[in-house]
Order: C-alpha cells, then structure tokens, then sequence
C-alpha cells in the first residue's frame, strides 16, 4: 500500500473515531504531500516518501520524550508536595518544642 492511501485510510479512522487531532495531522501531511506532488510535477519517489517516514519517526521520539519529562515532572510536582508538607510538619514541631508543649498542632 503507497503513503498517500494508507494516510487516507488511517484520516478515514481517525474522521470515524472523531480523534480531531489526528485528522488535523494527517490532513496536514496528505495535504503537503499532495501540494509537494504538483510542484514537482510528478509522484514522490520512494526514497523520498522514505525521509518524509524517517521524519515521522523521529518526530514520534521527540513525542514519547515530551511525554516521559511530563511523567517526570509530574512526579517532582509530588515530591515537591511532600516536602513541603514535611517542612510544614517539622517547623510545628519546631514551634512546639520552644513553646514548651506537646501539641504539634499549633
């Protein structure tokens, strides 16, 4: 199956699936594919529709690494909760200890 169809039966699913962004993105590339077609004057050859999957594969690697430091700040976001919550803890301790008292509550 050629890039251009499997790009038109995947826009098909996504359309079906109302996955919005995923229509957007390959109406996009069929668009520039198409647009690309025409300025040349020809079909794109294999080794260009090549690159054009080299891209697309890099671009997924560029997604999944987007996707891991939000995974990672997500978990600081946390961390960072329980520090402070901890140093919230530890300076009542702190305040209780100078007033003489056992209530940490203050």
């Amino acid at each position: 199956m050629k890039l251009l169809e499997r790009i038109d039966e995947d826009l098909k699913k996504a359309m079906k699936a109302r996955d919005k962004a995923r229509v957007d993105t390959l109406r996009m590339l069929k668009s520039d594919l198409q647009y690309k077609q025409i300025e040349l004057g020809r079909e794109l050859s294999e080794d260009e529709l090549d690159f054009i999957k080299t891209i697309a594969m890099q671009c997924g690697c560029v997604i999944e690494r987007v996707a891991m430091i939000e995974n990672q700040q997500s978990h600081f976001d946390h961390l960072a909760t329980q520090v402070e919550k901890g140093s919230q803890v530890a300076a009542q301790e702190t305040l209780a200890t100078l007033a003489g008292t056992d209530d940490y509550w203050v």
